[in-house]
């Protein structure tokens, strides 16, 4: 099993390539999963001797990016030169300190994009544009995620390209704090979170679906719950809701049905280019059980290197469920499970250790802590301590 250490370009850049290598296997970490491109983040950075806080409200690419090889959506590429030359530096050194190189890799949360390709950005049903994150069924977007992880393969050693937030996400999600002064069922918010952009109009038009009179339904779906007396919101879990609402209506049937397939198209492409470019390389998926961000396990398969699995200990049955459909498959295929080390399960915790505990017991084959730059080095040692003691 191998254990890998997140971190940023950043942090790399201000301590030293070498030193933070170093300081990795010494701790006994086999891995990096090193940021590619990141999302708008403001981090606090004990042990970075140059900067304390990390702060970017639009994200941007971190790695030296070929541009010429990209098409409409050009990355972004961040303005200090010291952090770009990081992912060189550290593809040259990971050979020699026996470390693999993992690509974590941002999806749709990047608001850098929809700021200078506002076309690309989601848009709700009341028609809302949230500029938090693009939207997966956008060609070009999709056409900028294929190439960036052809570039990344093709330039360094990597052996999985960690795909975050490759699918639609939750309504909400985005930069800020969200401010929800009502209690949503998990059906009026499911409503909420999908995707009326131009490109999943043209999608569906071009299915004879009358987007239209779909949106409108929606809206008056979600309005009237808006309108229901009391404090509590009447259970309504999505996929009874789902399959019921899209038999009486298989335009909304095949309209979500439009989603998981430009969320497997995706993956597919991502995938074919970054095995062709480095055969020993692959992708990594993050599942949910229920699909809604309309990512199904079972349609990707045959083309995925791994799966991030989702809080073994806190959702064992739904966790042990992905491992059982992973290890039926015909392909060897990995499975990861990302730990965080920040908030109530900190590396002293005991929850942190059952959930590392859990993961080992469903045998990972890589378990990703989070994170390098955002602990105190007696963390990094505790989490070192955990692990061989495990």
């Amino acid at each position: 099993m191998r254990t890998s250490l997140w971190a940023y370009p950043w942090d790399i850049a201000d301590e030293g390539t070498e030193s933070v290598l170093r300081e990795v296997q010494e701790l006994g970490f086999t891995a990096i999963d090193l940021a590619a491109n990141y999302h708008a983040i403001a981090t606090l950075a004990p042990h970075n001797p140059l900067r304390k806080v990390m702060y970017t409200d639009t994200g941007a690419v971190f790695f030296p990016a070929r541009l010429d090889r990209y098409a409409r959506i050009v990355p972004s590429l961040w303005p200090e030169s010291p952090v770009l030359r990081a992912w060189p530096a550290v593809a040259r050194l990971v050979a020699d300190g026996g470390l693999t190189l993992n690509a974590w890799t941002i999806g749709m949360f990047q608001p850098w994009v929809t700021r200078i390709y506002p076309d690309t950005a989601r848009v709700l049903p009341f028609g809302d544009r949230m500029p938090s994150g693009t939207c997966p069924a956008n060609p070009d977007v999709q056409d900028y995620l294929v190439a960036l992880g052809a570039d990344l393969v093709e330039q360094y050693p990597i052996q999985l390209v960690e795909l975050e937030g490759i699918g639609f996400p939750d309504f909400a999600y985005g930069v800020v704090r969200e401010r929800i002064g009502i209690a949503l069922s998990e059906w009026a918010r499911y409503l909420l979170g999908l995707c009326f952009c131009h490109a999943c109009g043209r999608a569906a038009a071009a299915e004879g679906i009358d987007v239209e009179r779909l949106r409108r339904w929606v809206v008056g779906e979600v309005e009237r719950r808006f309108a229901e007396a009391g404090d509590e919101p009447s259970p309504e879990p999505v996929a009874p809701r789902l399959a019921e609402s899209g038999s009486t209506d298989p335009e909304l049937g095949r309209f979500v049905e439009l989603r998981h397939e430009a969320v497997e198209r995706l993956v597919r492409r991502i995938a074919r280019i970054v095995t062709g470019a480095r055969p020993s390389a692959g992708i990594c998926v993050p599942v949910r059980p229920d699909a809604l961000d309309g990512l199904r396990l079972e349609r990707v398969l045959d083309v995925i290197g791994a799966v991030m699995i989702p809080h073994p200990r806190q959702h064992p049955e739904e966790a042990a469920a992905i491992v059982q459909r992973v290890r039926a498959s015909p392909r060897r295929i990995e499975l990861v499970h990302n730990q965080s080390a920040i908030g109530p399960e900190r590396p002293g915790s005991p929850g942190f250790h059952e959930a590392v505990q859990a993961a080992i017991r469903l045998g990972v084959d890589q378990i990703s802590f989070y994170h390098h730059g955002l602990l105190k080095r007696p963390q990094l040692a505790t989490i070192s301590r955990l692990m061989r003691e495990a």
